[in-house]
């Protein structure tokens, strides 16, 4: 059975500079990128970036 390391197209790494620590999270090298799955987020991503865009020009008026 495939670990949840093996199932996440993203590697991660934490780096600590001057005392504060940073997440560092990248796409493997060997990771195929869907087309399929592209277009299919196109809208929702679109949506959702038009509510928040919305949200707060409502909230700070």
């Amino acid at each position: 059975m495939a670990s949840a390391a093996d199932l996440l197209p993203y590697t991660y790494g934490r780096v600590i500079l001057d005392g504060v620590k940073i997440a560092i999270k990248g796409v493997k090298r060997d990771t195929k990128i869907s087309s399929r799955k592209q277009v299919n987020s196109l809208a929702p991503n679109l949506i959702h970036s038009l509510d928040a865009s919305h949200l707060t020009m409502v909230t700070t008026e």
